[in-house]
């Protein structure tokens, strides 16, 4: 696995808390915790999360 920057771990932490109460568009969320493009932070979410945003998402809004 490549080595992932604290900063950006955080914001995949911060992503994670967004996707799970907000409603609102996957690019948005990226760019609130500071990712200038949701390619990229799809990419790092995958890589640390081992799933897109967006099954995060319908993965926690099951209760799962």
């Amino acid at each position: 696995m490549k080595k992932i920057g604290i900063c950006k771990k955080a914001g995949i932490a911060e992503a994670k808390k967004l996707l799970g109460c907000l409603g609102g568009k996957i690019y948005e969320i990226a760019a609130n915790v500071g990712f200038d493009n949701a390619k990229h932070f799809n990419k790092v979410f995958r890589e640390l999360e081992g799933m897109t945003p967006q099954q995060f998402r319908v993965k926690n809004q099951r209760g799962n």
